[in-house]
């Protein structure tokens, strides 16, 4: 039952970033026309997982759907006991978020840039993540265009990796949102059609 509703939540997910990228605010088409016509590899970086899958013409193939255990919590938790640590103060996840997103932290009223290699949970997390769907895909060279969504999507070192070995990727314009973006603009498509 889990394993069939995690399949579901993917299949959701995948179809909401292809819409986000197909359909203005009217939900008119206007995104390149691979994506409704051709192979649309497609990545949800999550905080705890990673869903992918492929969608053809409009369809995810069931076969294509899968979920990985790569999402940013892992990270984020390795560099929030790093920063804790070298800062000498308890940070939250948010906080910790924050940091890496600025680069820098504010400790004491003032701004102190992250010590070296503080990324280096999440270069690492890059790079796995890379690996994983480059055995789903190979080169990816059977997808017309790679799309990049979710909050993990927003975070450089995680979508460079993926663009590194996939020049096809790219990240959707504000990739956290994009899934509720994607239906809400599928349900405006549908309320003009009647």
């Amino acid at each position: 039952m889990i394993h069939a509703t995690r399949r579901l939540c993917n299949l959701c997910y995948t179809l909401g970033l292809v819409y986000s990228s197909l359909l203005d605010s009217h939900g008119a088409l206007v995104g390149d026309t691979a994506l409704c016509q051709g192979s649309v590899g497609v990545v949800d970086l999550g905080h705890h997982t990673v869903d992918v899958a492929v969608v053809r013409q409009l369809m995810p193939l069931p076969a294509s759907l899968n979920t990985f255990n790569l999402g940013t919590s892992r990270p984020l938790r390795e560099m929030r006991a790093q920063l804790s640590a070298r800062f000498e103060r308890e940070l939250s996840m948010v906080e910790t978020d924050m940091a890496a997103r600025a680069g820098m932290l504010r400790v004491a009223g003032c701004e102190r840039p992250l010590p070296e290699h503080w990324d280096a949970p999440l270069r690492e997390n890059g790079e796995a993540l890379a690996a994983r769907l480059v055995e789903e895909w190979g080169s990816g060279s059977n997808l017309d265009c790679i799309l990049l969504g979710g909050g993990g999507a927003q975070e450089p070192r995680l979508s460079q990796a993926i663009h590194a070995r996939f020049p096809h990727a790219f990240v959707v314009d504000d990739p956290q949102l994009a899934i509720a973006r994607g239906y809400a603009r599928l349900a405006r498509r549908l309320g003009g059609a009647q």
